[in-house]
């Protein structure tokens, strides 16, 4: 098994966990949710994903919750305007597993979802039976294939010396390179003008803030990075309490 294939575990295992605590950790604060109940449940969370390797013991619950939950949810909306606007640089990339996770968390019934997500999509896939990821079993199957690969080496290592191999040559276009940059900061513009479009029509009609806007303001947007030793623009702090996702 692949890294990748193993980190593509750990993080549909980790979503998995945010699902099965989504109205604690999403919905409004009444009883039996509280603000001291949201705070140890994304410390659960936080717990959780040190366990498996995929968050860093260093990375505190607000981490959890304001940069690597905002990291998927940021993906897999910038892959639903990437699919929906056609101007994604290079293949159009489908929809995974990670990101059936994410929308299942979100819900059918966020404006984000539903302003990006076509119709046909839509109806097939909140259609679909559920496909709950089963960590257990999913974590058996990185130990067990992690366990034999140091079982491999260590074989190999007896076997053979070990030889050095030089690192590739990697040349880099900077024109394309800056193309990309610039495509995909223009994504993730055009997803926070959509939730600062529902915030605002929200103020206007003078109703509450769903869900999914509690948290917007007039302010930059998160950039999306691809791993969790990145930083984000925004509060980190448990002193806004009432964010949602």
């Amino acid at each position: 098994m692949s890294k990748r294939e193993e980190k593509t575990i750990k993080s549909n295992c980790f979503l998995q966990k945010i699902l099965e605590r989504r109205s604690e950790l999403f919905g409004e604060l009444e009883p039996p949710v509280t603000k001291h109940s949201r705070k140890a449940a994304w410390q659960e969370i936080r717990n959780y994903g040190v366990s498996i390797g995929l968050i860093s013991k260093e990375r505190d619950a607000s981490y959890v919750r304001d940069t690597t939950w905002q990291n998927f949810r940021g993906r897999t909306l910038a892959k639903l305007l990437e699919l929906q606007s056609g101007d994604a640089a290079g293949p159009k990339k489908d929809l995974d597993q990670t990101d059936y996770l994410v929308l299942e968390i979100l819900g059918k019934e966020s404006p984000i979802v539903k302003r990006l997500l076509s119709p046909s999509v839509a109806d097939s896939f909140w259609a679909r039976e559920s496909n709950n990821v089963d960590p257990q079993t999913l974590l058996d199957r990185v130990n067990d294939s992690t366990s034999q690969s140091s079982s491999a080496v260590s074989s190999h290592k007896k076997d053979k010396k070990e030889r050095k191999i030089p690192a590739p040559i990697v040349v880099l276009n900077d024109f394309d390179k800056d193309m990309e940059t610039l495509k995909r900061r223009k994504l993730e513009l055009e997803v926070r003008k959509l939730e600062l479009e529902v915030w605002e029509k929200e103020n206007s009609l003078g109703v509450e803030h769903i869900e999914l806007t509690q948290n917007v303001h007039p302010k930059p947007p998160f950039y999306i990075y691809e791993d969790d030793n990145s930083s984000v623009h925004g509060n980190t702090s448990y002193e806004d309490d009432d964010k949602d996702n």
